[in-house]
């Protein structure tokens, strides 16, 4: 079963826990409350010691879920918990953790969305970073520009930031802006991953300084060699001077790491392969 994307106005829980099983769990943490009836409100018990002790013992639990990638199982836990503490934003943020690997993109937006209404973004590190991410997931690159754009006017230096500026510029075939940007990067780290293989792909799609984009993401891989998007990268580059067997290849070695990507698989296809 898939997680449900959340309405975020009354916040019911995908994965609700069945009330009696709630109660029961809570009635076991606490000597103080052994006649609870099944009609008991959860909104009545919830300022207990017993349900703060549940709600705690449940994001436990999500967390070790979530370390060992069952993001399914830990996003049921952390439903449960918000059961018990509707609208709770250091709940709904952790959730943004399951999903977004598991590719539930309009959750994600929605989640960081509202917690960027509630509470300033500084209490939670990566919220803009789900939140952008998840856009240009969606193909909203013009709202994850704008975004971003806000973002870095308070904060210059945020590497991360203007990784995902460069790569939202670079979706809207804007060259030069996200050329730009990927510069600036690397004036600031100039081993920066991501802004090397951002400014090969953008020097790939302009059709230019094809070896200084060769030599760009030769460095991306070097910090991360299974990484699918260099890899991607790569082949496109081997692609243009000519070397399609060796593209192939590496097309095909960016697919095993992430499965079913239809941009690479349009990639491997260009260079002639069935």
């Amino acid at each position: 079963m898939q997680p449900t994307t959340h309405s975020y106005t009354n916040f019911s829980p995908s994965f609700p826990l069945a009330r009696k099983e709630l109660l029961q769990k809570i009635r076991s943490k606490s000597e103080n409350l052994p006649h609870l009836k099944d009609s008991v409100s959860l909104t009545e018990i919830s300022s207990t010691a017993a349900v703060h002790e549940s709600i705690t013992d449940l994001r436990k639990e999500a967390q070790a879920l979530q370390k060992r990638k069952h993001y399914r199982e830990a996003l049921q836990k952390l439903e449960d918990a918000l059961l018990l503490s509707p609208g709770n934003l250091d709940i709904l943020y952790e959730e943004l953790f399951c999903l977004f690997p598991l590719k539930k993109y309009e959750a994600c937006v929605k989640i960081a969305q509202h917690i960027l209404r509630e509470k300033n973004d500084k209490s939670y590190p990566h919220l803009t970073k789900f939140l952008l991410l998840s856009l240009c997931k969606l193909g909203n690159y013009d709202e994850a520009e704008k975004i971003a754009l806000e973002i870095l006017k308070e904060n210059p230096f945020e590497l991360q930031i203007m990784n995902i500026l460069t790569f939202a510029l670079e979706r809207q075939k804007k060259f030069e802006e996200a050329e730009k940007w990927a510069y600036k990067i690397l004036e600031k780290d100039e081993n920066n991953a991501s802004a090397c293989n951002n400014l090969a792909y953008i020097l790939v799609q302009q059709n230019k300084n094809l070896e200084e984009a060769l030599k760009l993401v030769k460095k991306a891989l070097q910090k991360e060699k299974s990484n699918p998007s260099y890899l991607d990268t790569l082949g496109l580059i081997l692609a243009k001077r000519g070397n399609l067997a060796a593209a192939r290849r590496v097309f095909r070695q960016a697919l095993e790491k992430d499965p079913g990507n239809k941009e690479i698989e349009a990639h491997l296809k260009a260079v002639g392969a069935s």
